[in-house]
């Protein structure tokens, strides 16, 4: 396995809006239903583990797509487009 920059940089958004998608999922549903309560700490530690989800997904998919994303799409290529100085 790989670990380039290109593969932790597209890793670490994934798992930054897993987490938050999960939180904020996590809100909703206590908001909508009294049979679902839990506290700020149980709230982060569930989104925390779905987000942990999402770096063992990303490793796997270094494996069976790109070796350099974090995405299951083998044609997936990612371009630098660093603009030249000079």
């Amino acid at each position: 396995m790989s670990f380039t920059k290109t593969w932790f940089k597209d890793t670490s958004e994934r798992v930054a809006a897993t987490f938050v998608e999960a939180f904020a999922g996590l809100w909703v549903l206590q908001g909508a239903t009294d049979s679902f309560n839990l506290d700020f700490a149980k709230k982060a530690a569930a989104a925390g583990v779905i987000a942990a989800a999402a770096v063992l997904k990303a490793a796997l998919a270094s494996k069976l797509g790109d070796k350099d994303s974090a995405s299951l799409n083998a044609d997936l290529h990612t371009v630098d487009v660093t603009p030249e100085v000079g």
